[in-house]
């Protein structure tokens, strides 16, 4: 599973595992945080089998869209592209 923190201006994208499937609770595997200084109404999609893209207010309230590659078989977040629309 895939999780954007939301809320607070939170900037991280987070990977993580459920524990089982009948307990509550999972496990981080890794974070990445998409950007330093702010980001608001998260969207995440997927785009292909490991490719994720995020589309985000940021500073500035400029629209921003960062590109993720997310391997199953490493589940770590790793940054392929960003841009900004103004």
């Amino acid at each position: 599973m895939r999780f954007v923190s939301q809320g607070a201006f939170l900037t991280f994208l987070v990977t993580f595992t459920i524990i089982v499937p009948s307990t509550v609770g999972a496990q981080e595997i890794a974070s990445l945080e998409h950007d330093t200084s702010v980001a608001s109404h998260n969207s995440l999609v997927q785009v292909d089998a490991d490719t994720h893209a995020l589309a985000y207010r940021g500073a500035g309230d400029d629209g921003l869209i960062t590109t993720f590659t997310i391997s199953a078989a490493s589940s770590v977040p790793v940054t392929l592209m960003n841009f900004s629309v103004d």
